[in-house]
């Protein structure tokens, strides 16, 4: 058994190796080094992973990857030389994490330290659970826990398409958590869905025995570039949230939000650089849209009322009149598939014209507008 590996080793170059993770870290033998290569293998019940050992059914951890030392950087990462013992363990612990949901299993550390720090500059260890759902995948990852109390596994991926019916075997049968009719007068009944989170939920944690179960599921999907009124206002994305209980026990909780995007009215459909985004909150089932965005930047207020309404009239509003605040109130016509009408409220930085000499912290401009 080898404690203090990585101080015997680097603590005089680098003394903020006593602060890392790598300071605990237990060796059944002194690793191997060959060049950057580096192998080893954990002792987790030895150090802080002890939790970790509960947690995949295994003592020992088979490692490696490089240890790079030079200009005045240390730099370790390394992974699981070999995950099948511990993929069989979490598959133990959480049934719903087993083949061939779970395609692979790794535990990464990752440290950067510098020569003259007196605290790694990164010091991460994560385990990570890259799982296969239907034809798409998603990777899990929780920090290294010293604590049940701090079990969070959870993913935010970007673009990674998913069909409904992959998600079946996390959340069960589509018609008992996915609100189609709710949603399907805005993404039609064939949708394109991205898997914006997916977290598990863990309960009935007991700190001895290390006995924790996984209470529930949490997933977010969505849908992108959703055009509300022609090419003015689009949600981008819509997101679907859906917690679900484990074992389901009653219903899921559901909610609906997303993002408004308003664009300029010089450049209709560039919902990529849009003059304000705002955060919205959509009812269920009536579709009623209320979105609501304080101090928004230095946006000219005139340019804003030409965006919503799509026009490029002078207003004779100066430019130096700031937009403080938008609230945006719709009502989603699910036989239209769109939003004809709309009220908003601009609150703007200071008065104008006969205003302007008037003490004023903000004034509020009530517009409506119907197509």
């Amino acid at each position: 058994m080898l404690k203090g590996y990585f101080i015997t080793t680097y603590g005089n170059l680098y003394p903020a190796v006593s602060q890392s993770t790598l300071a605990d870290l237990v060796f059944a033998e002194p690793p191997t080094l060959s060049g950057q290569e580096f192998h080893g293998t954990l002792l987790l019940e030895e150090s802080f992973l002890g939790l970790l050992a509960s947690m995949l059914k295994t003592k020992t951890l088979a490692v490696g990857g490089t240890v790079s030392d030079g200009g005045g950087v240390l730099t370790v990462a390394f992974g699981l030389a070999d995950d099948a013992a511990a993929r069989a363990g979490l598959a133990e612990w959480i049934p719903l994490l087993k083949p061939p949901m779970l395609a692979k299993l790794d535990v990464t550390q990752h440290t950067v330290i510098l020569s003259a720090a007196q605290s790694p500059d990164t010091d991460d260890m994560t385990v990570t659970a890259h799982l296969r759902l239907g034809k798409a995948s998603a990777a899990l990852t929780m920090p290294v826990p010293q604590d049940p109390l701090d079990m969070k596994m959870s993913v935010r991926v970007s673009g990674t398409t998913i069909a409904l019916e992959d998600l079946q075997d996390l959340l069960g049968d589509v018609a008992n958590w996915y609100p189609r009719d709710t949603v399907t007068p805005i993404l039609g009944p064939s949708p394109k869905l991205e898997l914006l989170s997916l977290g598990l939920i863990f309960s009935e944690t007991t700190l001895q025995n290390f006995k924790l179960s996984l209470g529930a599921i949490d997933v977010t999907l969505g849908a992108s570039a959703i055009p509300l009124i022609d090419k003015r206002l689009y949600l981008d994305p819509l997101s679907v949230r859906v917690i679900t209980s484990v074992p389901p026990s009653g219903a899921p909780i559901i909610g609906l939000g997303g993002l408004l995007k308003l664009c300029r009215h010089q450049s209709p459909g560039d919902f990529g650089h849009p003059s304000v985004t705002l955060e919205l909150s959509l009812s269920v089932p009536d579709l009623a849209i209320g979105a609501d965005l304080e101090n928004p930047g230095n946006t000219p207020l005139a340019e804003v009322i030409r965006d919503l309404i799509d026009q490029d009239i002078p207003l004779g509003l100066p430019d130096s009149l700031t937009l403080t605040r938008i609230r945006l109130d719709a009502q989603f016509d699910k036989a239209k598939h769109n939003i004809s009408a709309f009220s908003a409220t601009l609150g703007m930085s200071a008065g104008f014209g006969g205003l302007a000499a008037l003490d004023l912290e903000r004034i509020e401009l009530g517009l409506s507008y119907a197509a």
